[in-house]
């Protein structure tokens, strides 16, 4: 009885002992039910790469990291153990292993970049590893343009700080005080423009409505005159056509004839043809009024020195006297 309880007990310590390592090795990716296929990997640097890392293909993990060592014939170089597990995968010949940052903890896996070989690796065979930069290397790389020119940057703000420094001086900065005193003083003389402006646009606001009512009231008269205005037009229209009508060539030629007779008897005057020619050209006609003029002047004279040979006297108008206080009374009585 005891024997065989020991036997069971002894049993049962091996099956725990071997549930145990069989569950350790499962929970480190490691399952004795799957066929699984051996590969090496060569590294001069694996960047935190550790037992268990995941092996995938496009993000897919077909398998893990099983031993990391150190190679037996050059220690410079690292060699990786990984194993596939996923059911009927072959490596081709050719195929890349690169070493990549899974997450921005900086954690690593393998990424398996397979050829276009037709040919397959055979298990335990050793492939060459790339390692891809990782994201501190990738932001180094980034970031190493934006540093230099943000290094240039700076050396630029100096550079224009010096020049601001310099530009910006105990006297220009007086200037410039001064300069803002000025323009405020503007603002406010603007202000106060503004607010004169406002009162005169107010105070005027009447008169500009009543000049736009007598604007309204003419545009009415003027409308109101349109009826006139076409009669109008209308009068010149008719008046047009009338002087359209009336024969003005005619006219024209008429008076042309008329000028002509005109011309031809202001020349026949001044050659001194006709009487009219006679008479302005000929100057006896002249003295003989001249001489005419000077005998009738000497009768007056005679008159008026001896008026008893012109005058006679009857006996009816005797006692009568003649008063003449000029010469023209004197021929009117000599005339009577």
């Amino acid at each position: 009885m005891k024997t065989g309880r020991l036997i069971r007990i002894g049993l049962l310590f091996a099956g725990t002992l071997i549930i145990l390592f069989w569950g350790l090795n499962f929970l480190k990716g490691k399952n004795f039910l799957k066929p699984e296929k051996i590969y090496f990997a060569k590294y001069e640097k694996i960047s935190g790469l550790m037992v268990s890392s995941p092996v995938t293909i496009n993000g897919f993990k077909i398998g893990e990291v099983r031993e990391i060592k150190l190679s037996e014939n050059n220690y410079n170089e690292i060699l990786v153990q990984f194993v596939i597990s996923y059911p009927g995968l072959d490596i081709p010949k050719g195929t890349s292993p690169g070493i990549y940052s899974i997450d921005l903890m900086g954690s690593k896996g393998i990424k398996l970049i397979f050829s276009d070989s037709t040919e397959n690796h055979s298990y335990g065979d050793t492939l060459i590893g790339t390692i891809e930069g990782d994201l501190k290397d990738q932001v180094n790389t980034q970031m190493l343009p934006l540093k230099r020119k943000a290094e240039d940057l700076m050396s630029s703000m100096d550079s224009v700080l010096i020049a601001l420094h310099m530009v910006f001086d105990q006297e220009n900065r007086s200037n410039l005080a001064q300069s803002f005193e000025i323009v405020t003083q503007t603002l406010k003389n603007f202000e106060k423009t503004s607010v004169f402006l406002d009162t005169f646009v107010k105070a005027e606001s009447n008169k500009f409505s009543y000049i736009m009512s007598n604007l309204d009231s003419l545009s009415a008269s003027l409308v109101s005159r349109t009826n006139e205005l076409q009669s109008t037009l209308l009068n010149l229209e008719y008046f047009t056509d009338s002087l359209n009508q009336i024969p003005i060539q005619d006219a024209v030629k008429q008076f042309s004839l008329v000028l002509d007779d005109i011309d031809l008897l202001i020349t026949q005057v001044n050659r001194g043809e006709g009487s009219l020619g006679k008479l302005i050209m000929d100057d006896s006609l002249y003295f003989d009024i001249e001489s005419v003029s000077f005998s009738l002047n000497e009768l007056l004279q005679d008159i008026r020195q001896n008026p008893k040979r012109y005058v006679r006297v009857s006996a009816i108008d005797r006692g009568k006297t003649i008063i003449a206080s000029d010469e023209n009374s004197l021929l009117e009585v000599l005339s009577g």
